[in-house]
């Protein structure tokens, strides 16, 4: 009987650096940092999604405008509203795509936020491989993978 390889996905915490016009969420963020994530996603990952405090959680495909929003610029209702929002929609991604495990790759206020909504939607095998880290420091991590 052979093993069946578990699904992996990965989330990827957006970026402030953005294309001047509408594109797909892979291809609106330009930095370096989101550049490295994104090819660790599509290398390490059976599926992935961008996290974005304007969009919540993002096809890679799917289209979208610039936009300036942080968590920081939402007040406590407008928190409220989108972690609800990214829950219902990672617990169904979960469900819908048998995900065995998810990589998180974000920092500071976006994984924070994400492993409190990973633990409410009672997901049980999470990975954040840079959590701790230096952005420098993540970003060499990503690009030795």
């Amino acid at each position: 009987m052979s093993e069946v390889e578990p699904v992996v996905g990965v989330l990827v915490g957006c970026g402030d650096a953005k294309r001047d016009e509408p594109a797909g969420a892979r291809d609106l963020y330009t930095s370096n940092y989101f550049d490295l994530k994104r090819r660790y996603a599509e290398t390490h990952g059976d599926l992935w999604r961008v996290v974005s405090a304007e969009h919540g959680l993002l096809s890679p495909d799917e289209r979208i405008a610039p936009y300036d929003t942080t968590l920081d610029d939402m007040s406590l209702r407008e928190r409220y509203d989108w972690l609800n929002s990214v829950a219902c929609d990672l617990h169904d991604l979960h469900l819908d795509e048998n995900v065995d495990r998810w990589t998180v790759l974000a920092g500071g206020e976006y994984l924070r936020t994400l492993d409190r909504i990973i633990s409410t939607v009672r997901i049980t095998d999470s990975y954040a491989p840079t959590a701790g880290m230096k952005i420098g420091e993540r970003m060499e991590w990503l690009a030795s993978e």
